[in-house]
């Protein structure tokens, strides 16, 4: 890759972190005060006590509530702090 290529790519990296707060979980359901995410949205939450990641899919939106669906099972809380995934499973 020539290094005008990498210059476009790095243009189009999107660096910035997007956070949000667990604030209810009910099954495999999980509701979030953000990040800011799209239906289809990977995130990851975070475990404090053991440091893994655990991905789960935004599946719905209720006023300022965001609504997750566990994509793997285990360790969730609530308050647990979550980050949004750069880009859709999907793509």
């Amino acid at each position: 890759m020539k290094a005008i290529q990498l210059i476009d790519e790095v243009e189009n990296i999107d660096s910035y972190r997007r956070y949000g707060k667990i604030t209810r979980v009910v099954g495999l359901l999980i509701e979030s005060r953000g990040p800011a995410s799209s239906v289809g949205d990977v995130c990851y939450i975070h475990i404090k006590s053991s440091g893994r990641k655990v991905m789960a899919e935004v599946v719905g939106f209720r006023d300022e509530s965001i609504y997750l669906c566990l994509i793997r099972r285990r360790g969730i809380y609530r308050r647990a702090v979550l980050s949004k995934r750069p880009e859709n499973l999907c793509k």
